[in-house]
């Protein structure tokens, strides 16, 4: 790997899988920190604008960049805009340049396929801190992150393991990537979060449906193995996961503190700020202060949005949120269209199921965002610049695989006696049309001056 792809790879595991959390040891190098300032130096001296400029003709790149800006012009209009203005400034700042540096950097597969094995192998040293802690559901690896979201984490990087189970060369490799396929879902499992859950038992379908390059029995292990690992689950788990069907006591259903009434709670906010929102970072501002709730109850706690598409369209608005959904949509779309366009150039199949999982990380953070205050994650917009990466690499190798066209060798021709050139095995039947012997008609003569 060069510098450029080292910086990459440290960027991922330190920005989205939070390595330097894992031990005290790390803190003093302040590693993200080195590795942020990196990615802003290659961005300032060497921007690859090729690259670049290539990645921003996908269309969600710059809805990504379109969203960024109205953020930013809704900061003065939040309920509490030194909060908007605190999150825009640093959180999403910090987003927003690892998402340029990635589609600066990601310009071949090789590339791609390096990045994606970081995330990987991110997800991999996480989830095995997290067996060794005997999947607790109070807590996790990660400070700030409970099962819920460490699920949805585990959820987008299980596809790419999938890919690298089938597609590396070596025997060992593919042996350890489906057992890190295996480790995330246990993870996920035993983390007894009912969202993850359904993510991934929608993956399971997906990926014995869709990847190509699968025998019948390999698209058949992932739900078995899915359902025996339900049917042999502790009694807790059992029980958490039974509760997905049994909503009537549900305190998301029932509970003003529960998702159905926060959701509720929230378009109301919105139709109160249709423009630009309520501000970003301030749903809980709203919870505390346009609520009924704050004013008539005494121990009101103020509560997150618990769905990214509530929590983006409330803090952005009608205009934030239709560019947030239009962002996801059009990298589905593409995903989705771009294995048919890369089997149709003659490209290996592995190209297939290279956009299938991304489109199905894409398709996993929105399922698993569905319960939780993930919309402004580093996670989809890692995916994103990623989906931008692999279309762009997509492009190249099909430009190369193209067959070049070749010239025609020289065809015999006769001269009839009308003066008109005919290509050897070609008669005249009359002034208007000739006839190729044994094939009939093909069209007129053509005079030649």
């Amino acid at each position: 790997m060069g510098w450029r792809e080292i910086v990459v790879v440290g960027l991922i595991l330190t920005y989205l899988w939070r390595f330097q959390d894992l031990s005290g040891i790390f803190a003093p190098f302040r590693l993200a920190a080195l590795l942020t300032l990196a990615s802003w130096a290659y961005l300032a001296f060497q921007p690859n604008w090729p690259t670049f400029r290539a990645a921003l003709s996908r269309p969600y790149a710059v809805l990504f960049l379109a969203w960024t800006v109205w953020i930013g012009i809704g900061v003065p209009f939040a309920l509490l805009p030194r909060y908007a203005w605190g999150f825009f400034s640093y959180t999403h700042f910090g987003n927003a340049m690892m998402f340029i540096f990635l589609l600066a950097s990601i310009g071949v597969v090789r590339q791609y396929r390096v990045a994606v094995a970081a995330h990987c192998l991110g997800a991999a040293v996480i989830a095995a801190f997290y067996v060794k802690q005997g999947f607790p559901t109070l807590w996790t690896p990660l400070t700030g992150v409970d099962r819920n979201d460490l699920s949805l984490m585990l959820n987008t990087a299980l596809p790419f393991m999938v890919y690298f189970a089938f597609t590396l060369d070596n025997a060992w490799y593919r042996r350890m990537a489906a057992a890190g396929a295996f480790l995330f879902a246990t993870c996920i499992v035993f983390s007894q979060s009912r969202g993850g859950f359904l993510t991934l038992a929608l993956l399971a379908l997906f990926i014995g449906v869709r990847f190509p390059k699968m025998k019948v029995w390999h698209r058949v292990v992932p739900i078995v193995a899915l359902i025996l690992g339900v049917a042999l689950a502790p009694p807790e788990v059992q029980d958490r996961l039974r509760t997905i069907l049994e909503t009537e006591d549900d305190y998301n259903v029932n509970d003003d503190l529960g998702r159905v009434q926060i959701w509720q709670r929230g378009l109301g906010y919105l139709m109160d700020s249709p423009i630009t929102g309520v501000g970003a970072n301030n749903f809980v501002v709203a919870e505390g202060t346009l609520a009924v709730q704050s004013r008539m109850v005494r121990d009101w706690k103020a509560s997150v949005a618990h769905n990214v598409f509530v929590e983006v369209g409330v803090e952005t608005g009608f205009v934030g949120g239709f560019l947030y959904l239009t962002m996801i949509a059009t990298a589905l779309i593409r995903l989705f269209r771009l294995r048919s366009r890369v089997l149709r150039a003659g490209l290996d199949e592995s190209w297939g199921m290279l956009a299938d999982a991304n489109f199905a990380a894409i398709a996993a953070f929105c399922t698993g965002g569905m319960f939780l205050s993930f919309g402004y994650s580093p996670f989809l917009f890692f995916l994103l610049a990623m989906a931008a990466g692999l279309e762009r690499s997509a492009e190249r190798a099909m430009r190369t695989a193209a067959p070049t066209p070749r010239r025609r060798k020289g065809r015999r021709v006769r001269r009839s006696g009308s003066g008109v050139i005919l290509p050897a095995g070609v008669r005249r039947v009359d002034g208007h049309r000739t006839e190729v012997e044994g094939h009939g008609p093909v069209g007129p003569l053509i005079q030649i001056p």
